[in-house]
């Protein structure tokens, strides 16, 4: 046996006991876990048979089951406006393992190791494929921040498209809307600025997204409107954020505020 997958788990403290027991016992490789979803559930039929008229659906089935499955669930924060945002399929954190594999094939290759850079890019063009087809909202035009229970969660997903912009997920035809969206969002003075926007230590990703796509402008109105403001405010270091500066509260010195300088 080469591993297992753990199937219609009831939470993480149940997945967690589960790997422990068959570590413990058995030594078996636990591949994967899959959570309890009434949207993964397949209708049992006599002797596994499907009739002919539903082989079509049954494939539909099959490849939505595989979207859910395929796309990495965990919580991140990252001042999004709701708690659904941190549940399901999350946008972000996919886009970030896309990047990951990216970034392992092109290392791999470099290193010379072809088997490596063949089996990340794999990996990679997988994960873009369904994050396409799981995540990408064709009625409003834009990349949800997560697809949780079967459905795509309708709040803001500035972050989810700045994140996916930037590391070059969406197709040609994408590209125009999920910008689109992004600038609109990111249009704000401070320090009016909304639950669900993006905040300083996320701009090395709106910036990147804003010059990847030729929008050069946008990118430096945003760099003007607010680390701009920062200087004009005599602020000797970088806050956290916008919203906490402004109330006098929260990290007055924060690291990860400075890596969007890279466009400076």
């Amino acid at each position: 046996i080469a591993g297992v997958i753990l199937n219609q788990l009831g939470g993480a403290r149940h997945e967690a006991k589960l790997r422990a027991v068959i570590a413990h016992y058995t030594g078996v490789p636990v591949l994967g876990a899959v959570q309890y979803d009434e949207q993964l559930t397949i209708v049992e039929r006599h002797l596994g048979l499907v009739p002919s008229n539903e082989a079509e659906a049954a494939r539909a089935r099959v490849e939505d089951i595989a979207d859910r499955i395929g796309l990495t669930k965990a919580a991140l924060y990252y001042h999004f406006p709701s708690k659904e945002d941190l549940l399901g399929s999350n946008a972000v954190l996919n886009a970030f393992r896309y990047k990951a594999h990216t970034c392992a094939s092109d290392l791999a290759s470099a290193t010379g190791r072809p088997a490596a850079a063949a089996q990340h890019r794999a990996a990679a063009e997988r994960v873009r494929e369904i994050f396409h087809r799981g995540l990408w909202d064709e009625k409003a035009g834009k990349f949800a921040a997560t697809r949780l229970n079967g459905q795509l969660h309708e709040g803001s997903s500035l972050h989810a498209n700045a994140a996916a912009l930037a590391v070059g997920i969406p197709t040609e035809s994408q590209i125009p809307r999920a910008i689109d969206y992004l600038i609109r969002g990111m249009n704000f003075e401070p320090p009016e600025i909304s639950a669900g926007v993006p905040e300083l230590y996320f701009y090395r990703f709106v910036l990147e997204a804003f010059y990847r796509h030729g929008r050069v402008r946008e990118a430096e109105n945003l760099i003007w409107r607010t680390y701009g403001a920062l200087q004009q405010k005599g602020c000797w270091t970088l806050p956290e954020t916008f919203a906490r500066q402004h109330l006098g509260i929260g990290s007055m010195c924060h690291g990860w505020s400075a890596s969007p300088l890279i466009f400076f």
